[in-house]
């Protein structure tokens, strides 16, 4: 996907950090992503559920270090105790997705009590 008026104009493959960092995992209400590139580059973060239906998406150009929060207070979406898996990629002129990666998350209301999120 690619959301109108984000395009890879003006951007370039450039030296990433060694891999994006989310946190905190499990997650009560939103979750940050950090991001690093030297170049101007597109950052796209798709939130699926485990049928592949899309639930979250957010794309834009960044440069330098960034972090992204992806809101997952919405219970009706993400409902307490359920699972989800979260994809990124940079893209950039001539190189689209040249860094992917995907990570699970897991849905808490009770952070204090982290064997509850397991039950």
């Amino acid at each position: 996907f690619m959301p109108a008026g984000i395009t890879l104009d003006s951007t370039l493959e450039g030296t990433t950090s060694a891999g994006v960092r989310p946190m905190p995992n499990p997650i009560a209400y939103n979750q940050r992503y950090f991001f690093s590139s030297s170049e101007k580059a597109v950052i796209k973060i798709v939130v699926v559920n485990s049928k592949m239906e899309v639930l979250s998406q957010t794309a834009f150009k960044f440069n330098g270090t960034w972090t992204v929060a992806v809101d997952f207070s919405d219970r009706t979406r993400f409902p307490n105790h359920s699972s989800y898996r979260v994809y990124y990629s940079l893209s950039a002129a001539g190189k689209p997705n040249f860094k992917t990666g995907y990570g699970d998350i897991k849905i808490c209301d009770s952070p204090s009590d982290w064997q509850d999120c397991f039950r």
